[in-house]
């Protein structure tokens, strides 16, 4: 890569492109069938924290200090400034080619009905940061962050309501398999799980006490989180059980 700053996050733009982003402002672009690296040029040196794509092949890309990047699959880039610079974003997903949600820092969220273009802010109901975000159906989605946060919106982010689970911990990263299952990990190990589509959470068994940063479902069956300290947790049910993976590094 020619780099020793962190990364943060990657996304697959077409089958054969990927972009890397990470700290003060890094955003690199892997050619598979070239096995080649380019770094794109950005005008940001802050951490960017998370990316997304939407169906119509743009990509969006979140960071401290309120950085927000747009582009598309051909590593064109282009940075707005949408609020206040004292905030900063750490997640963000769309639904489809229009409603778009960011999460970050303070409570904040902002919701985008035309494909990220312009952001609203959306008043949460909470002042805790917020660090991932994720739909599970057309209408609804979850908001998670510091001190157990979980906010729920059934209408396309316009309103949300607090969700309470038994939990003091911050949560970090969430994803949902299908409109039912879905899960959410974060600091001292905590796994939640969930079979009715948000409506109860469970605490699965605590196979690790490191911070877990990430979730995603990688098929139907299989589930990869991975953590602080090299922790990585695989599961082949769905999330039901989990076996501690050593990384060897």
């Amino acid at each position: 890569l020619g780099t020793k700053r962190s990364l943060n996050s990657g996304y697959f733009l077409t089958e054969n492109n990927c972009l890397i982003i990470g700290d003060s402002g890094l955003v690199m672009n892997y050619n598979i069938i070239d096995n080649s690296w380019k770094k794109l040029k950005t005008d940001a040196f802050t951490s960017l924290w998370d990316m997304n794509i939407n169906n119509e092949g743009n990509f969006f890309i979140v960071g401290e200090n309120s950085t927000y990047f747009s582009g598309n699959y051909k590593g064109k880039l282009e940075i707005h400034s949408i609020v206040d610079e004292t905030d900063s974003f750490y997640g963000i997903d769309f639904l489809d080619s229009k409603i778009g949600i960011i999460v970050g820092s303070k409570g904040i969220i902002l919701r985008s009905e035309d494909g990220g273009k312009r952001w609203q802010k959306k008043y949460s109901g909470s002042d805790r940061t917020l660090f991932d975000f994720e739909f599970t159906n057309k209408t609804s989605g979850f908001a998670i962050g510091m001190e157990g946060t979980l906010l729920k919106t059934k209408d396309l982010g316009k309103n949300w309501k607090k969700i309470y689970v038994d939990s003091d911990k911050y949560f970090k990263s969430i994803a949902f398999m299908d409109r039912n299952v879905g899960l959410i990990v974060g600091g001292g190990g905590t796994i939640l799980r969930t079979i009715d589509g948000g409506n109860s959470w469970d605490n699965s068994a605590n196979i690790s006490n490191n911070a877990l940063n990430k979730v995603r479902f990688i098929n139907t069956n299989f589930v990869l989180i991975v953590g602080n300290l090299g922790t990585i947790l695989t599961s082949n049910d769905l999330g039901k059980t989990w076996k501690l993976v050593e990384s060897q590094y």
